[in-house]
């Protein structure tokens, strides 16, 4: 195993590791390959007056950097197979990690909902009901030529859609608890 390739091997298999290995060995081609230039020019120089034994340790260096992006170049692809596997395992991950919020999430809403949403609705349900049946009673007392409302008599608390005044009956849609029952109120 050559050193270069063991120097840039992923410390684990996230994609990251693996991106990093990947970026380290394309770095270390670059850093050959300006390598090999300068050997080039080195030999060119020593073919001139140079030593033989000299000529043959560049021819070596020349060898073994090209060798090496040899290397790179088979190890790059098989890491970038690595890279999408970890790639697709991780959105895998973070895809099951999200389905197990939603389903937790869901199984909080319908335990609340179990549990509360009965009691809750039906308090509203009655609070709607009272507020039609002090409607009714109020518009009772109006006068009956003009229409005003009779003084003395407190003001029904409304809840308002812009600037008017809708009462919980206009404002308020319960579903139902049971299937098939639909709208509970009004």
């Amino acid at each position: 195993m050559s050193n270069i390739i063991s120097r840039h091997r992923p410390v684990d298999a996230s994609a990251a590791a693996v991106e990093a290995s990947i970026d380290g060995l394309k770095a270390e081609r670059a850093t050959l390959l300006r390598k090999i230039e300068s050997d080039e020019a080195r030999r060119a120089a020593l073919l001139i007056d140079g030593a033989d034994k000299d000529i043959a340790a560049v021819e070596s260096e020349i060898r073994n950097a090209r060798l090496n992006i040899e290397r790179i170049h088979a190890t790059i692809p098989a890491l970038e197979r690595q890279l999408d596997d970890a790639l697709a395992a991780e959105a895998a991950a973070e895809r099951e990690a999200e389905m197990r919020t939603a389903a937790e999430a869901t199984e909080q809403f319908n335990a609340w909902f179990d549990a509360e949403y009965a009691k809750a609705a039906a308090v509203i349900a009655e609070g709607v009901e009272l507020e039609r049946v002090a409607t009714r009673l109020r518009d009772c007392v109006r006068d009956p030529v003009t229409g005003v409302m009779a003084s003395g008599l407190p003001d029904l608390r409304l809840a308002f859609v812009g600037q008017q005044g809708r009462g919980l009956g206009f404002l308020t849609r319960l579903p139902g608890v049971e299937p098939g029952r639909g709208i509970v109120w009004p």
